[in-house]
């Protein structure tokens, strides 16, 4: 099963029906809003009948939870860093 790895990278996930499932929590931190946004193409990954699936979700997950130049940063952002 996955969803023990998913859940230690910080994806809360649970089966709710047929091939569907229901996302509970994201790795929280200060990139958690793009990273909600591509929720689709990390479940495409997390899925993939490869051996590396859990490199790719890595990288995915870095990928779109990283900080895009010239960002504003509010106060609890620049905490949390």
């Amino acid at each position: 099963q996955r969803l023990p790895v998913l859940r230690d990278l910080g994806l809360e996930c649970e089966r709710f029906g047929g091939r569907s499932f229901l996302i509970r929590s994201v790795p929280s931190g200060v990139g958690q809003e793009q990273l909600a946004g591509h929720l689709p193409e990390l479940a495409e990954i997390a899925s993939e009948d490869s051996a590396d699936w859990e490199d790719h979700l890595l990288i995915g997950l870095a990928c779109r939870s990283a900080l895009r130049r010239g960002r504003v940063l509010g106060i609890d952002e620049q905490r949390t860093l």
